[in-house]
């Protein structure tokens, strides 16, 4: 049975992917003045956590600096999870 069995893994194998995927990230910081700050060096650094980690699935996280969008509101800073306000921001900032 045993035989029987590892034949067909063998003969069932899923190949592996060779291919990769590159998937664009899109950074939306919500701040009130000074608070919720994300330096470039945070974000770089947010890739290569998020890169190392699937880099085994081949999986490539990018973004481009220029495309970081600040959103400096009082209200959408306090906003709780599932609230009006996270609806408005959501729709706003898609």
């Amino acid at each position: 049975m045993v035989e029987l069995e590892e034949r067909f893994m063998a003969e069932n194998r899923i190949a592996e992917s060779t291919q990769s995927v590159t998937i664009p990230v899109r950074f939306i910081h919500i701040l009130y003045g000074n608070e919720g700050v994300v330096s470039q060096a945070q974000r770089v650094e947010q890739m290569r956590v998020m890169n190392d980690a699937f880099l085994a699935a081949t999986v490539r996280f990018t973004y481009d600096e220029d495309n970081v969008t600040e959103v400096d509101n009082a209200t959408f800073f306090a906003m709780g999870h599932m609230s009006a306000a996270e609806r408005q921001c959501k729709q706003l900032h898609q």
